[in-house]
């Protein structure tokens, strides 16, 4: 009897061993499946985040290049402007009156065929106060033709400037 005890032990024994040992193994290969999935969910995860960096860094340069192009555009608006000083609207400083006087001094007094697309009174109190008018013309070939005459406005009170600081004038003729 003993014999037969020691016998069911041991095969009970090498049972339980084979049971653990297929539930360890099913664990482990449970455990590795979801180590996997894991992996692939943070590759996922890594993916998307790169690609939303990529396009913070893509908007981030679009929103730098928009500001950079606008303040180029700005530039080259003010490549087209001239600073009358000392300038008197006999018509008003509305700036379509203000357009009507400037058109005049260009034909009449500086004896020019360029009109201006635009006038407008300088609004600063400085400015103000010394009669200052921004014209803006179509193209800047119309502009050196009127600052080449501005010689002519010799004997009168008005002056002609350019709308550009030294920095950018420089740039502008090299």
């Amino acid at each position: 009897m003993d014999r037969i005890e020691e016998q069911l032990h041991t095969r009970l024994k090498e049972e339980v061993s084979k049971q653990v040992a297929v539930a360890v193994q099913q664990q482990h290969l449970d455990a590795q499946v979801e180590a996997q999935q894991l992996k692939e969910r943070v590759k996922q995860l890594e993916e998307r985040l790169e690609l939303a960096l990529t396009c913070s860094t893509s908007q981030t340069n679009t929103v730098e290049e928009n500001k950079q192009n606008q303040a180029d555009k700005e530039a080259r608006k003010k490549e087209l402007n001239a600073i009358l000083r000392n300038f008197e609207s006999p018509e008003g400083d509305s700036p379509e009156s203000l357009k009507v006087a400037v058109d005049a001094l260009l034909s009449r007094k500086m004896k020019t065929a360029v009109v201006c697309v635009s006038a407008k009174r300088l609004q600063s109190k400085k400015d103000a106060a010394l009669g200052n008018a921004l014209v803006q013309f179509e193209k800047k070939t119309d502009k050196h033709t009127v600052f080449k005459a501005r010689a002519k406005l010799a004997g009168t009170s008005i002056g002609m400037d350019d709308d550009l600081t030294r920095l950018q004038q420089e740039c502008s003729m090299g």
